[in-house]
C-alpha cells in the first residue's frame, strides 16, 4: 500500500513539478486564478517546481525501501496536510478561485488520508 501511495505521488509531484518550471503561466492560473502577469512569479514556480521535484524523487527512491517507507510517509502526510490546509485556506480565506484549486485540495486531501491508512498498517 504505501508503495503504490509513494509511486503515485513521486509521478504526480515530478509532473507538477515540471509543469511549474517549464509553463508556469499555463499553470498557476489553472491551479491558484491569479494571473501570471509578474515576473517574479517565475522565481517563485521555479522553487516551488524544484521543491516538488525533490518530493517526487524522495518517493520514488524511497517506495522500495519496504518498513523504511513509513519515514518518508509520515513526511509527506505532514506535506499533504499542510499543502491541502494551504490551498483551502486560499479558497476561503482568499477567495481564490480555479478550474484546478478544488481537485488540487481533494488530492492532497485524499493522499493525507491514504498516508493515515498506509502507515497504520506498515
Amino acid at each position: 500500500m504505501m508503495k503504490t501511495l509513494l509511486s503515485i505521488t513521486a509521478v504526480f509531484e515530478c509532473l507538477t513539478g515540471i509543469a511549474l518550471i517549464a509553463i508556469p503561466s499555463a499553470v498557476v492560473p489553472l491551479l491558484l486564478g491569479i494571473p501570471f502577469d509578474d515576473d517574479n512569479l517565475h522565481v517563485i514556480s521555479g522553487i516551488t517546481g524544484a521543491a516538488l521535484i525533490a518530493i517526487g524523487m524522495a518517493c520514488w527512491l524511497s517506495r522500495n525501501s519496504g518498513p523504511q517507507a513509513a519515514f518518508i510517509g509520515k513526511s509527506i502526510l505532514c506535506y499533504n496536510l499542510l499543502a491541502g490546509l494551504i490551498l483551502l485556506y486560499g479558497a476561503i480565506g482568499l477567495g481564490l478561485s480555479a478550474v484546478g484549486l478544488w481537485p488540487a485540495i481533494a488530492v492532497h486531501v485524499g493522499l493525507a488520508v491514504w498516508c493515515i491508512f498506509s502507515l497504520r498498517k506498515s
